[in-house]
């Protein structure tokens, strides 16, 4: 089935919203966890899993004399299925009115409430999307009023815009008067003032080239921050702060009001004035904490001379009838420390001050710290989290102990077999202060009841992942696998359910995925880079390590099974650059090309010819009879290169009426006659009736700006074709692609979703798609 790399991101207007700012130099390692989240501002695209071989003996079909049921296609709607866990979480709050109603915000998926304590969860988005003309429902913070528990406010990510509801979320309306709405501003957080309602306060982050006449930048993707103030319940708003970095967290003293705190900064946004040239720790600019105590009107800034070693502070929390009391959290992957023993520390940690800033300490280093947490029943408790490790304090935060954590052996902080994916923020039951969710820049929630020591998965119902594959069992059209950042996750209900089938030894992202034709539990893997396999569905897994480890920038793209020898399978390995490079360009990436497994994936050999080594190849194919005959779709205007010799030499598929076409995201031979064969890419669909060696484009009911991202052939029907898109929703065909007409879209009533991936049932009834930032959605009954 058909698998689109998680670095995808198409960003063209409002389609996709992408989540990611400019980073660190190269001192973050490109397979770091948080890697995927780049931007890239072009059209970059990974690619697709092979073929599961969908010969007709291996399709399930019904009993003798039983009717077939009916294609997917002839089912009227699709039903969300609210998973795989995963997205891009970002808020987690409880309404102070009622503990067991929670919200979470996700910048894809929107906002999420909760009505049995952040157990399971339900999508209550009311016709944002419709109203903002998006793919997605890009809420990245979520605030509940303390003074009016019903009222919930909501700030969108990179589009500028406030939502408000004053019925708990039901329905919501907009109120971004005073603020110009663009692509560039997006809202991190909002603050309701102590003792009147119609006083709140929203932090932003602002793309730098929109600061350009207050700052001097020297990279316009630098961000910089601003804080706004209404007075009027949001009927208008005014600018109070603009500066250097983001605005995260605002805080209210309660007792004078008009002295606030807010926090500047997060770990993986570059400030508009960090150093053109390589930082010293001391010099990774920033801002730090900046407080005011004439209501916003004026600012002072706290950084290096009040204490703070660290200027990039994305967590700040008051200490409950102690305002002059806070703990700040904070740090930078990409500026580091070097110690009196010459070993690099992480640049962050946790910071306290009991003056209201005057003088800060630090009081936990060495590790870049997320979310702080003071739990307010009882203030002497506080928490801390990283990627890598939950701290914990019984004295207020001068003192903390490592409650789990992430080793290089064993991964303890988290719930079992999954990714902790950068928690970015924490909220505390306000009756048991044992027992936290975590939502994570890398989507999920997770939930402690013991303070940390142990964690479970929370997300049931919320869902705003991009899977990175998507397979289906040939013969049980109720087990489905989707890879995705967090971890390889499984459903055997039909998407009603999913669990995670990752391993504690390596327990992160597995991306790109295939199924062996003739065993269902045989599956291969990859992260980005590392090959993964399973013969038992998951329950074990043994790395394989990288199949070209000189250049591990690379990412793999597709596996392939060949259909009659198992044993055989290929793997497309490729380099993401800008569309527009051209196959010249792309010649000599060292690492890239084709490489071929004649023991199941164990092990792996580079074909060598020149056509297909060092060129990024983004998909790959087996002849389903004849496992010499070998096809591969290039990422560049090389289009698709065929070998019938077991791969020792590739020469160019010809294209009838067009140019070579890039971009080749799928290949697929038609189940019953392997002559006919279907190929998705980003500049159009193709169609080859002499098993591959020519091409024509398919555009009867396209559009002529589609791109396509997968095709499925149904195995029972071969003249039944479904491709998706990535901004033109779905299509089918009954008659081998003479025609397509239009399927009903993912989500009805928004801009069509990005879909990324596509799974079809044995028998042809049950269709799987998977969107970008809106989970899997089904289309038919298993």
């Amino acid at each position: 089935m058909t698998q689109i790399c998680q670095s995808l991101r198409v960003v063209t207007d409002l389609n996709t919203i992408s989540t990611s700012g400019p980073r660190a130099p190269s001192r973050i390692p490109p397979t770091a966890p948080t890697m995927p989240r780049l931007c890239w501002l072009a059209l970059p695209l990974a690619a697709a899993v092979a073929s599961l071989g969908c010969d007709s003996n291996s399709a399930s079909t019904p009993d003798a004399g039983q009717a077939p049921p009916p294609a997917a296609h002839q089912s009227k709607a699709w039903q969300a299925l609210h998973g795989p866990p995963g997205g891009v979480g970002y808020d987690v709050r409880y309404n102070f009115a009622d503990p067991n109603t929670w919200y979470v915000s996700d910048s894809g998926a929107g906002i999420f409430i909760s009505t049995d304590r952040g157990t399971s969860w339900q999508p209550t988005n009311g016709d944002i999307a419709t109203v903002l003309d998006t793919q997605k429902t890009p809420v990245f913070s979520v605030t509940v009023d303390p003074l009016q528990p019903q009222t919930l406010w909501i700030g969108t990510n990179q589009i500028g815009r406030i939502f408000k509801s004053t019925d708990g979320g039901i329905s919501w309306a907009e109120k971004s008067d005073g603020i110009t709405p663009n692509d560039g501003l997006s809202f991190r957080g909002f603050t309701v003032h102590p003792k009147n309602s119609d006083i709140v306060y929203a932090t932003a982050e602002v793309r730098g080239d929109i600061l350009a006449d207050a700052f001097p930048i020297s990279d316009p993707e630098h961000l910089g921050g601003r804080i706004y103030k209404t007075t009027n319940g949001g009927q208008s708003w005014s600018k109070v702060w603009e500066g250097e970095a983001l605005a995260r967290y605002v805080f209210i003293d309660s007792q004078s009001p008009d002295t606030i705190y807010a926090s500047t900064g997060i770990w993986d946004r570059l400030p508009i004035n960090f150093p053109s040239s390589q930082p010293s720790h001391l010099d990774c600019g920033g801002v730090g904490v900046i407080k005011s105590i004439d209501g916003g009107k004026t600012w002072a800034v706290q950084g290096h001379k009040e204490g703070l070693s660290v200027l990039y502070i994305g967590s700040l929390d008051m200490k409950p009838s102690a305002p002059s009391t806070l703990l700040a959290g904070g740090g930078f992957d990409g500026c580091g420390i070097i110690n009196p023993q010459g070993q690099e520390d992480r640049y962050g940690g946790v910071f306290l001050t009991t003056d209201g800033g005057a003088s800060w300490e630090k009081v936990l280093g060495g590790d870049v710290i997320s979310s702080v947490e003071y739990c307010d029943s009882d203030p002497n408790i506080a928490y801390a989290v990283s990627l890598r490790a939950f701290y914990g304090s019984k004295d207020g935060g001068k003192t903390w102990t490592t409650v789990s954590e992430n080793t290089a052996k064993y991964e303890k902080w988290g719930p079992p077999n999954i990714n902790t994916g950068n928690p970015i923020d924490l909220q505390e039951d306000p009756d048991d202060c044992s027992r936290i969710i975590a939502n994570n820049y890398d989507g999920g929630n997770f939930v402690t009841t013991d303070g940390g020591r142990t964690w479970k998965m929370v997300s049931n119902g919320y869902s705003g992942s991009d899977p990175a594959s998507l397979l289906i069992d040939p013969n049980d059209p109720k087990r489905v696998i989707a890879g995705t950042a967090m971890a390889p996750f499984e459903s055997t209900d039909g998407g009603s359910s999913w669990k995670s089938i990752g391993y504690s030894e390596y327990r992160g992202q597995i991306l790109i995925m295939a199924m062996a034709p003739t065993d269902s539990k045989h599956i291969v893997a990859s992260s980005q880079t590392e090959i993964y396999l399973t013969h038992d569905g998951g329950s074990s897994w043994s790395s394989q390590g990288n199949v070209a480890t000189d250049n591990p920038e690379l990412r793999i793209h597709q596996f392939a099974f060949a259909p009659s020898k198992p044993a055989e399978m290929l793997v497309a390995r490729g380099y993401l650059v800008a569309p527009e490079h051209t196959l010249e360009q792309a010649k000599n990436i060292n690492g890239a090309g084709v490489y071929r497994s004649t023991d199941g994936g164990g092990s792996w050999t580079a074909l060598a010819d020149p056509a297909v080594s060092n060129i990024s190849i983004l998909s790959v194919a087996v002849h389903p009879s004849d496992p010499n005959s070998l096809f591969a779709g290039t990422q560049y205007a090389g289009g698709i290169l065929v070998s019938s010799d077991a791969g020792a030499s590739w020469k160019s598929a010809s294209f009838e009426g067009s140019p070579n076409a890039g971009f080749i995201t799928e290949i697929v031979f038609d189940p019953k006659n392997a002559t006919n064969m279907y190929a998705s890419s980003l500049s159009g669909m193709l169609k080859s009736t002499n098993g591959g060696q020519s091409w024509s484009r398919m555009v009867a009911g396209f559009d002529d700006t589609a791109m396509f991202s997968d095709v499925e052939i149904d195995p029972s029907n071969p003249n039944t074709i479904y491709v998706s898109t990535l901004e033109h929703g779905l299509f089918y065909s009954t008659d081998g692609g003479s025609q397509f007409k239009a399927l009903p879209d993912v989500r009805p009533g928004t801009r069509r979703a990005a879909i990324l991936q596509l799974a079809l049932s044995g028998n042809g009834a049950v269709l799987y798609a998977a969107s970008s930032g809106l989970g899997v959605f089904r289309l038919g009954s298993p």
